[in-house]
């Protein structure tokens, strides 16, 4: 479906009057498939749009179609219906019965025509806006399982570290002293947010931005209940932050009695 669209907008695909559900009269349950396929159709086209949703019934013989106790069973929403048979469009015009489903068809075929130049379009913008941004999520998220087994196994070699540090500290301070001091780490590729009128404070690292004037809006920004935008690590206005090809870090310093 995101390939239909994308492949229509060049032509001048920038509307839809309905979307249309197909399933044969006689159906009796529907399958996991066809519920996904509903549910998914409906939250990309949105559920305020859900008087453009149509059934088309296959195989009818001029009753109502089981289908559609199946699909208010189902809970499903739907403005109308419509009953299609083609088993005559190849039949004999001679036999009464193949008669009876050609007319059928036909009657059907104008009905459905009919209401659907009555159905005011809906624009399609949203739609594609949607669809790109659910492929980019699906993409983010496919290289954030690829990460999480990495990131495990740095987080069990960050704790052994740190359970032997803290096995070790005693033995440590009774030949030298340990002092924690903030210093500065050059970046040569990424950026990081620091913020001026902090004491040398590194408040987003990665930079989220790529441009200096775009501050205010990485992700470390927020507003307060005074609707001010500030920085959600330190507390300071965006004013007193920066871009800059450095960041510090906090660092333990082992100097010798």
């Amino acid at each position: 479906m995101r390939e239909f669209f994308e492949l229509c907008e060049p032509h001048g695909l920038n509307t839809v009057n309905a979307v249309g559900f197909v399933l044969p009269a006689s159906t009796a349950r529907l399958t996991a498939s066809q519920k996904y396929i509903f549910h998914a159709s409906t939250q990309m086209f949105g559920i305020d749009t859900k008087e453009k949703f149509v059934l088309l019934c296959s195989f009818c013989d001029g009753q109502e179609p089981a289908a559609i106790v199946v699909v208010k069973n189902a809970k499903l929403f739907y403005q109308d219906y419509h009953p299609f048979n083609n088993s005559a469009l190849f039949a004999s015009n001679k036999d009464p019965m193949q008669k009876m489903f050609w007319d059928l068809g036909l009657n059907s075929n104008k009905n459905f025509l009919a209401s659907l130049g009555e159905m005011t379009p809906v624009g399609l913008a949203m739609t594609r806006e949607v669809l790109v941004e659910r492929r980019a999520l699906a993409e983010n998220l496919k290289k954030l399982q690829e990460q999480i087994p990495r990131a495990a196994s740095s987080l069990t070699a960050l704790q052994k570290e740190c359970r032997l540090l803290r096995e070790k500290r005693e033995e440590v301070t009774k030949v030298a002293d340990v002092a924690e001091e903030r210093v500065k780490i050059p970046l040569e590729k990424e950026k990081a947010i620091n913020c001026n009128e902090c004491s040398r404070t590194t408040c987003e690292y990665p930079a989220s931005i790529s441009k200096p004037r775009d501050v205010k809006h990485c992700h470390c920004m927020t507003r307060n209940e005074q609707k001010k935008m500030i920085c959600s690590k330190c507390g300071c206005s965006w004013r007193s932050h920066s871009l800059d090809a450095k960041r510090y870090e906090e660092k333990s310093i082992f100097r010798s009695k």
